[in-house]
């Protein structure tokens, strides 16, 4: 329930950070990114614990790990691109688009998963 939760609050808090930031990266943008990090990579690993340790090899673990990974740069990334140094400003816009779709779809398998499981 609690891994659930807290992915829970990954999408709301990535989605709000991505959608929000579309324009203009504000500072409080960076934080969001940096809390749905550290909500997505908690939730991870409390879904690792409730799986006995192991990690299936399947669609969703391998895009799933990808996405952290692509949220993880993301979050750190917002904190360059909000300094505004060379084009990692406009860069990141155009990074967020894809960053984000990739996460979706992590979500969305866990989801799809999740329910078959049960």
């Amino acid at each position: 329930m609690l891994a659930g939760g807290l992915m829970l609050l990954a999408a709301v808090l990535y989605i709000t950070a991505v959608l929000s930031s579309l324009r203009t990266l504000k500072t409080w943008h960076s934080v969001i990114f940096l809390c749905g990090f550290i909500s997505d990579m908690v939730g991870t690993h409390y879904m690792y614990l409730v799986a006995d340790g192991v990690i299936k090899l399947n669609f969703h673990s391998l895009v799933g790990l990808f996405a952290l990974a692509v949220m993880g740069t993301h979050a750190f990334w917002a904190l360059f691109a909000g300094l505004k140094i060379g084009k990692t400003h406009e860069l990141f816009h155009k990074y967020s688009r894809y960053a984000l779709a990739v996460w979706l779809i992590a979500f969305a398998t866990g989801i799809i998963m999740g329910i078959a499981n049960h």
